[in-house]
């Protein structure tokens, strides 16, 4: 007979194939399991993505502006 002990509160990765304490879930984008252990790490890497999309997306907002501008002439839309 198998008796598989484990700690409270843990979950097995089918992924991973070993059991992570307080699993949320599995992120292909970091190719590990989220769990207890780098639930911090994981929301500052989002985090860090988000302000690093705002910043580059706030650089070019006048020059996406400036470049659809014709596009919008064309379409004769008056913003």
């Amino acid at each position: 007979m198998y008796l598989h002990l484990h700690p409270d509160r843990t979950h097995h990765c089918r992924i991973c194939e070993r059991c992570i304490l307080r699993m949320d879930h599995h992120c292909p984008w970091i190719s590990n399991c989220v769990g207890h252990h780098n639930y911090k790490f994981f929301l500052l890497l989002l985090f860090y993505a988000i302000a690093c999309l705002c910043f580059v997306l706030g650089g070019m907002a006048r020059r996406l502006v400036y470049a659809f501008r014709p596009i919008v002439r064309i379409l004769n839309i008056h913003l």
